[in-house]
């Protein structure tokens, strides 16, 4: 399910958050260290942020990970098949948890949540529906997805790398990688 943004974000702006999220933790290096950054994350806001590991089982069929939160508590759950391959280094798994993580940083950290309207049952987000659809620059997913490819490959360090060697040195996925040379590159040329 995709929600329209409260904040309208560009790929400019969302690179400036990639590094203030890379520098809130102090990551110099090409690779961003996933599974550790989510420790780190969960440590640094205690008692806001956890993570869950549950069987997959549990899951909607295609749901690898999730934000979910209760009373202004966030939980990331994760697939026990994700977590466990994201600990062996498989690099789709790595960034299924990145992009949560992206999330719950846009939202709590950033501020920019999903836009909301008034109606005669309260408040409500303001979602994609069939007839219906949300600007990119206007979409959480969007947005969630840009941060974690700018997070995962950073572009001054990347600008110049071949698919190869973006997948080698960044561990990010072949999605990610091929996104980033067709349609960032190209964006910034």
């Amino acid at each position: 399910m995709d929600y329209e943004t409260s904040v309208i974000l560009g790929r400019y702006q969302i690179r400036l958050i990639a590094g203030l999220f890379r520098k809130m933790f102090n990551i110099k290096t090409v690779v961003f260290p996933v599974m550790k950054v989510l420790e780190m994350l969960v440590t640094r806001f205690e008692k806001k942020l956890f993570y869950v590991v549950e069987e997959d089982s549990l899951f909607e069929k295609g749901v690898m990970a999730e934000l979910v939160s209760e009373e202004d508590i966030y939980y990331i759950r994760i697939r026990q098949g994700v977590y466990d391959k994201a600990n062996d280094g498989d690099r789709a798994s790595i960034c299924y948890i990145c992009h949560e993580m992206c999330h719950f940083f846009l939202i709590h950290v950033m501020g920019i949540g999903p836009k909301m309207f008034c109606t005669s049952e309260g408040l409500v987000y303001t979602r994609k529906v069939v007839e219906k659809t949300i600007p990119s620059y206007k979409s959480m997913e969007w947005q969630t997805k840009a941060l974690c490819g700018e997070v995962m490959i950073p572009y001054r360090k990347c600008k110049n790398y071949t698919y190869k060697q973006i997948v080698y040195r960044t561990k990010s996925s072949n999605s990610q990688a091929k996104y980033f040379i067709e349609k960032v590159l190209k964006f910034n040329e």
